[in-house]
């Protein structure tokens, strides 16, 4: 999981509003709360003491279970679990599956168990990590796992499609022939499973959290197993019933999340998505290349052309740190400065896909296409051949309306990486063999038990757009309720979410079962967004004047000072070590898990340098030098949680904006 960042810590909190302000007329649930049990022999259970990094004591468990349950001579597979007991008396069990797919959930227990916060002191946790996952008999291809994103498209077909025949020849039957595993590692399978390990455990009465593509799991398990559910909550969600292949809500969510993150923000001029639309137009004659910091404290030659553009407008449904720097970044392109966006592209390739080429225990890329390919509606017919595949998906992207993605063509939207969305990724994955069982069967309601459902959705959210979230509550019916996130983007009460509104709703919802109001997750602050990438010193935007005087120069000093530390100090999350290459040169040093930035020399600025440390928390000084000479000593104050802050040249005062 991605490391937190002392800045973004900062920033977070700020953005909370009191728990006492989510006070708000509830919402009755359909149904009466259903006796929750809890695991009282450990021993008995076949538990034993495991290390997952949950900061707490751990049991895990193995549970052997049929590769393909409709087999009489199926082969069996391992399915793995833990259990982290409360740290007081239980009351019941919180059951909770992490997305991906391809993430196994016991790798996400420290996160689950800040979210949980005091809820844990009575409530026991149960993490089973997904068939393919974790330690469920990982899937370990190895020609994909390796491959480092974004590959050109061609070397993941190729890779995906060696996946799909290596899973289709490694598990025989007990008469010897070879099980047809590429399309074993589905949802409902995954369901069972999991389903298999609570009655293991004589378990009932749980309240199921997921997140992402555990919250498609936990619809399947809904629908399927809701007499085993006190509750369940969906963060992220999506359709398990209804997914349009075309995933048209990400563009729609996409432009209005970047249109409104701008109008939110006081330093950003009207027409966000406009701007993106006239650095598309320009990177499909000339896309722009130069070197640029990665996220290992080097540089690295980097390209922007349209399909980057269209990973980057894609990403930051799920990094917010795109939407605080890419319209700012796409202004200095269009300005003729292709830099920060060339920066913010390496730091999206190295920070954001760094999981799909590492070990597959932490994800497996396998899995990850094995579920898309046999849940997921594709453009076209799985069981055809691969040259028909190819043909269908053409002719399906040539006749899609121009309006759905625009201003991209659907050529260019769909050439998103297939992690993103699997328009083609499952182009070469082996044809199905007989029927695949889908995660909701067909015709079957949602919530047939009448489980009380709660639903996390971010407004600017378009991996699972809040339009697929809505749907997917009405699809539930009167059970559900519905809480959007206001300026937060993918996961709501887990990891980097915007605020800690989230994890109070979800705590609140398992305790009453009865939803909050939306008042604390109404009141999220917006993202704050970059002001400017300057070129130069002269660029800078002056700081204003809170007291005292500076002239002009002493004052764009000032700003740049507090620009480049707020940019080294951002820049903590996303680097590998504790050392990151400046902008346009020097180097910036961290210390104390990133609260303290030390800049050498460090260049946000091309005819200018930033020298000194920062104390987040407390400010520090700097030295700004220009190039011809002149230099200024700037007091920076603690950087604050909306990027504008105080910072002191001489006996003058000034505000200054990151």
């Amino acid at each position: 999981m991605p490391r937190r960042l002392a800045l973004a810590a900062v920033l977070a909190l700020a953005a909370t509003v009191p728990a006492a302000a989510s006070a708000a007329p509830p919402t009755a649930p359909t149904t009466g709360p259903r006796t929750a049990s809890v695991l009282a022999d450990l021993s008995a259970a076949g538990l034993t003491t495991c290390h997952i990094g949950a900061g707490a004591p751990t049991r895990c468990g193995r549970l052997a279970v049929p590769l393909d349950r409709t087999d009489p001579g199926s082969a069996r597979i391992t399915v793995g679990y833990a259990w982290i007991p409360a740290t007081g008396r239980s009351t019941g069990t919180v059951l909770a599956m992490e997305g991906g797919p391809g993430y196994p959930s016991t790798g996400t227990a420290a996160d689950f168990l800040t979210m949980l916060g005091p809820l844990h002191a009575d409530h026991d946790l149960l993490l089973v990590d997904a068939r393919g996952t974790g330690r469920s008999t990982a899937i370990d291809c190895r020609p994909l796992q390796t491959l480092t994103p974004p590959a050109p498209r061609p070397a993941l077909l190729e890779a995906a499609g060696a996946c799909g025949d290596q899973l289709d020849h490694t598990w025989k039957r007990t008469d010897g022939t070879w099980q047809h595993g590429s399309q074993l590692f589905t949802t409902a399978a995954t369901v069972a499973d999991v389903a298999e390990v609570v009655d293991h455990l004589h378990l009932t009465g749980l309240d199921l959290y997921g997140d992402s593509y555990g919250s498609y799991f936990a619809q399947a398990f809904l629908a399927r197993h809701g007499d085993l559910l006190r509750s369940a909550t969906l963060d992220s969600t999506y359709e398990t019933v209804g997914l349009d292949p075309w995933y048209r809500t990400s563009a729609v969510v996409a432009h209005r999340a970047f249109d409104e993150t701008c109008r939110r923000s006081p330093t950003c001029p009207p027409g966000s998505w406009e701007r993106i639309g006239e650095l598309a137009s320009r990177l499909r004659a000339h896309p722009v290349s130069g070197l640029v910091p990665g996220t290992d404290g080097t540089r690295h030659p980097t390209t922007v052309d349209v399909q980057a553009l269209v990973n980057l407008v894609n990403d930051a449904g799920y990094d917010a740190e795109v939407y605080r720097q890419l319209d700012p970044a796409v202004r200095a392109a269009l300005a003729g400065d292709p830099l920060p966006v060339l920066r913010l592209y390496a730091q999206d390739i190295g920070y954001d896909y760094s999981d799909y080429a590492g070990p597959a225990r932490a994800y497996s890329d396998g899995l990850y296409l094995a579920v898309a390919c046999s849940d997921y509606p594709q453009l076209f017919d799985l069981r055809a051949p691969v040259a028909e595949r190819k043909r269908q998906l053409a002719t399906a992207i040539a006749g899609a309306d121009p309006s759905w993605f625009a201003p991209f063509t659907a050529a260019e939207w769909t050439s998103v990486l297939d992690y993103t969305e699997t328009y083609a990724g499952c182009l070469t994955w082996p044809a199905p063999v007989g029927p695949v069982e889908p995660p909701v069967p067909a015709g079957a309601p949602l919530d047939p038990a009448g489980v009380p459902v709660l639903v996390l959705t971010g407004e600017v959210d378009s991996l699972t757009p809040d339009l697929g979230a809505r749907h997917v509550a009405r699809q539930i019916g009167r059970s559900a309720t519905v809480l959007e996130a206001a300026n937060n983007p993918h996961l709501v009460a887990l990891e980097d979410a915007q605020s800690t509104c989230g994890a109070q709703a979800v705590r609140r919802f398992v305790r009453t079962l009865v939803a909050p109001g939306p008042a604390c997750l109404a009141g999220i602050a917006p993202l704050v967004l970059r002001a400017q990438f300057p070129t130069t010193l002269g660029t800078s935007t002056p700081a204003g004047v809170v007291s005292g005087s500076a002239d002009g120069p002493a004052r764009r000093a000032a700003s740049l000072a507090w620009q480049a530390v707020w940019d080294a100090a951002a820049r903590y999350d996303v680097v590998d070590g504790r050392t990151d290459a400046g902008l346009r040169g020097g180097r910036v040093d961290y210390a104390r898990n990133g609260s303290r930035v030390v800049l050498d020399h460090d260049r946000l600025a091309g005819d200018a340098s930033v020298t000194g440390t920062v104390d987040t928390a407390t400010g520090g000084t700097v030295t700004v030098r220009a190039d011809d000479g002149r230099t200024w000593r700037v007091r920076v104050d603690p950087l604050t949680a909306d990027g504008i802050g105080t910072v002191r040249v001489g006996g003058a005062a000034l505000r200054a904006v990151a």
